[in-house]
C-alpha cells in the first residue's frame, strides 16, 4: 500500500470505529438508564423520608397512632411500586427490603392505650405488667425493624448513586 491509499482509507476506517463506540457507549447508557428506572428523584425523596422515619422510631419505639398520616400509612406500597419500576435487580431488593421493614415496623406498633385510672400507691396488676411485656417486646421489634431499614436504605442509596453516575456521569 502507497502512501496514497492511507490517506484514502484511514478516514473511513476510523469513522467506522468512531461510529461502532458511539452504538456501543449508547446501548450501554439506555441500559443504564433502564435499570435507573423512571422518576429516580422521586425514589430518592421517598428513601430520605423512610430514613428520617426510620431514626425516629429507632431512638424511640412508636406505637400505632403514629402510622397513621396518609405519608406514612401508603410509605410502603410505594416504596414497593417505585422498587418495581426499576430493572437493576440489586436497587429493587434494597428498596423492596425498606419497604418491607417499613410494613414490618408499622405492624408491630403497640396500640394506643386507653386511658387510665391511677391511684397513688396502687401496684400495677398482671394484665398491666403482661401489656407492658407485650409492648417492650413490640418496641423491640420495632427498633430492629428500623435498623434492618437503615441498613436497606444505605444499600439503596449507594446503589443508586452508582447507577446514576454510569449513567449521568455525576458522582
Amino acid at each position: 500500500m502507497t502512501a496514497l491509499d492511507w490517506i484514502k482509507f484511514l478516514p473511513g476506517w476510523f469513522a467506522a470505529v468512531v461510529a461502532s463506540w458511539t452504538l456501543i457507549d449508547k446501548w450501554r447508557t439506555r441500559r443504564h438508564k433502564l435499570a435507573l428506572g423512571p422518576d429516580d428523584d422521586a425514589l430518592r425523596a421517598q428513601l430520605a423520608l423512610l430514613r428520617r422515619l426510620f431514626k425516629e422510631i429507632r431512638e424511640h419505639g412508636r406505637r400505632k397512632d403514629w402510622f397513621r398520616p396518609d405519608d406514612r400509612s401508603d410509605l410502603d406500597e410505594t416504596l414497593l411500586d417505585l422498587a418495581f419500576r426499576r430493572t437493576d435487580t440489586d436497587l429493587q431488593t434494597y428498596v423492596s427490603d425498606a419497604g418491607l421493614a417499613w410494613r414490618r415496623a408499622r405492624l408491630n406498633a403497640p396500640p394506643v392505650p386507653g386511658p387510665r385510672i391511677s391511684r397513688s400507691g396502687a401496684r400495677a396488676t398482671p394484665k398491666e405488667r403482661t401489656q407492658a411485656q407485650k409492648e417492650k417486646q413490640q418496641f423491640r421489634i420495632q427498633r430492629g425493624c428500623a435498623e434492618r431499614g437503615l441498613l436497606a436504605i444505605r444499600e439503596a442509596l449507594n446503589r443508586l448513586n452508582e447507577l446514576e453516575e454510569r449513567t449521568i456521569g455525576r458522582p
